[in-house]
């Protein structure tokens, strides 16, 4: 090797590959609202009869890991929602709010609204949820570009 290694060089280059894969990585524009859907779809399912409420869940949750393999064969990519960094956050808030949806939901359920309740839980979740599948996503290709 006739050139000597720069390491100042060398981080530009990592910068300038983490921004290609930043801005490669991104979801398309319906991957949110698709993913929004089936979190909510989970939550309203518990509006069907009961002997149908698990068949609405398993499609449900279908229709939401098939959105994902989708994304992944498309992109080329696999990323874990628990994965640490700022995405952990909002992964964390999902949790909570759709256990909280999910209880409020059972609730109304067997309660005063045993219809419309489950179903307005699972449009307030699946608004979030898109919500928080776009934060996710800016905040994970925002992870990539930090400096080094």
């Amino acid at each position: 090797m006739d050139s000597e290694f720069d390491p100042k060089e060398a981080l530009a280059m990592a910068a300038q590959t983490r921004a290609r894969l930043a801005a490669r990585a991104g979801t398309p524009a319906w991957y949110a609202p698709g993913y929004g859907l089936g979190c909510g779809a989970t939550v309203a399912s518990l509006a069907l009869p009961d002997s149908w409420i698990p068949a609405g869940m398993v499609l449900a949750l279908i229709w939401t890991v098939g959105l994902y393999l989708l994304w992944q064969r498309i992109s080329g990519l696999s990323v874990s929602g628990y994965r640490a960094g700022s995405t952990r956050r909002v992964t964390a808030w999902l949790l909570v709010a759709y256990m909280l949806a999910f209880a409020v939901a059972a609730g109304l359920r067997s309660g005063p609204a045993p219809v419309w309740g489950p179903i307005l839980c699972g449009v307030a979740l699946g608004l979030f949820a898109a919500w928080a599948s776009a934060a996710w996503d800016r905040a994970w290709r925002r992870d990539m570009v930090r400096e080094l």
